[in-house]
């Protein structure tokens, strides 16, 4: 298993392969984590930032769709 799969029971990836995943750009991916709202994980000292797809999940909202005949 490798750092990228599961750790202590999170979805961690690459923040590359995560912002594909929520469909943005790795910079907002970036900017959330600068103001909080999303955590970000650095495996020792290198560059490597990971984040917990989970976390993505929870961000994600539906869209409200008309309702029939409005």
């Amino acid at each position: 298993m490798n750092h990228e799969n599961q750790a202590a029971g999170k979805r961690l990836r690459r923040l590359t392969l995560a912002a594909e995943y929520a469909g943005q750009s790795p910079r907002t991916l970036r900017r959330r984590i600068a103001e909080g709202t999303l955590t970000g994980y650095k495996l020792g000292s290198g560059r490597l930032v990971l984040v917990d797809l989970d976390e993505i999940d929870q961000m994600l909202r539906p869209v409200p769709t008309l309702a029939a005949g409005a």
